[in-house]
């Protein structure tokens, strides 16, 4: 905290011009410090377990309030529509079926979680411009994130690791199976074979897809600054949400997996680890 209170103050105490000019120069370091010490490591992972025992937080309302109101529950509600089955049936799960999905179902995962929806145009100062929605929010509309697929069981698909592309509605392999040194299971902390053994064993084997979700900070951190580091958190969150949605919709399993070795998700895909970094993976079968 008292460190918190020094850079607000060093912060405040420095000139507009100065910081403007000087102070955030390289306009993302601060965000790039957060993510590189948030990284997990395997030869300190044991330092960075959580604690044991950890806190929980609380239920109750203790503050005080004027009123207070009750809300039906789901059932109380009683919408029978197809969305509310799906979000009251949402659930992170490992219990993949080990089986193919349909390449059917593979288009509706990426199309209904990330596809465009409207093209819209926009006029600002004369000038004219379109802008493909999707079905996700993103800050500005600049879609920070990229949606790698490693495909493992898609009937009429080669396994390996491909990119989707919603602007062009393609769908590309940009690494054959043989040409993948790193194995999928040694990304995961709690799918390694190495792991620590208090660490549950957990395996992407039986997942037919996993989805890698990677920022590509620039075009964000041009127009927001250190603000773009929170928008491609909040971004890869919404689509990781609506895969979920969408598998069970399609009734597949997935989940959601931050719990991966950082360097060895990036190098799996190429990526340098700074500009570009793996925010969040779904396995889906």
């Amino acid at each position: 905290m008292l460190s918190k209170k020094w850079f607000v103050n060093s912060y405040n105490a420095i000139k507009v011009d100065d910081r403007v000019n000087e102070f955030f120069k390289e306009r993302f370091w601060l965000a790039s410090l957060y993510h590189e010490n948030s990284k997990y490591y395997p030869d300190v992972f044991y330092k960075q377990m959580p604690l044991r025992p950890y806190s929980i937080p609380e239920e109750d309302i203790k503050q005080s309030y004027y009123e207070e109101y009750e809300i039906p529950s789901f059932e109380e509600l009683n919408d029978k529509n197809t969305f509310v089955h799906v979000l009251k049936n949402r659930r992170s799960s490992w219990d993949f079926e080990g089986e193919e999905i349909s390449f059917k179902e593979l288009c509706k995962l990426l199309q209904y979680s990330s596809g465009i929806t409207e093209v819209k145009k926009i006029t600002n100062n004369n000038h004219s411009f379109l802008i493909n929605k999707r079905t996700y929010p993103s800050g500005g509309a600049l879609y920070a994130i990229e949606i790698y697929i490693y495909i493992q069981k898609v009937k009429g698909l080669k396994s390996g690791l491909y990119l989707f592309s919603p602007q062009h509605n393609k769908l590309v392999l940009i690494k054959r199976e043989k040409d993948i040194t790193t194995p999928l299971n040694s990304i995961g902390i709690s799918t390694d074979e190495e792991r620590n053994p208090i660490v549950s064993e957990d395996s992407f084997e039986k997942a037919s897809a996993v989805f890698m979700l990677s920022a590509n900070f620039k075009h964000q951190t041009d127009k927001y600054g250190l603000r773009a580091y929170r928008l491609a958190l909040m971004e890869s969150g919404h689509i990781a949400q609506n895969i979920m949605l969408v598998s069970t919709f399609l009734q597949k399993k997935s989940i959601p997996f931050t719990g991966f070795y950082d360097d060895r998700a990036n190098l799996f895909l190429g990526l340098d680890g700074v500009s570009e970094v793996v925010l969040c993976m779904i396995p889906v079968g």
